[in-house]
């Protein structure tokens, strides 16, 4: 998971979540301002970063089996 070209300088990973299939990645990153959550599939090639949980640390996510599609 490559998040250099999303992020100024050396800046930890708090939390990286995997869901069951291996097609979804959801990772935060500690920053200056709070942090920042980044969403990849398996078939992209760069990061998104989640907008809407800007300066939030994700500490749980939950996978619904039944759901999950490639």
């Amino acid at each position: 998971l490559d998040l250099s070209s999303s992020r100024m300088g050396d800046q930890p990973v708090h939390s990286v979540f995997l869901d069951p299939g291996g097609s979804h990645c959801i990772a935060t990153v500690l920053c200056t301002g709070g942090a920042e959550t980044f969403y990849i599939h398996a078939k992209w090639r760069k990061p998104r970063i989640l907008a809407k949980l800007k300066g939030l640390m994700v500490n749980a996510v939950a996978w619904n089996r039944q759901q999950i599609t490639e």
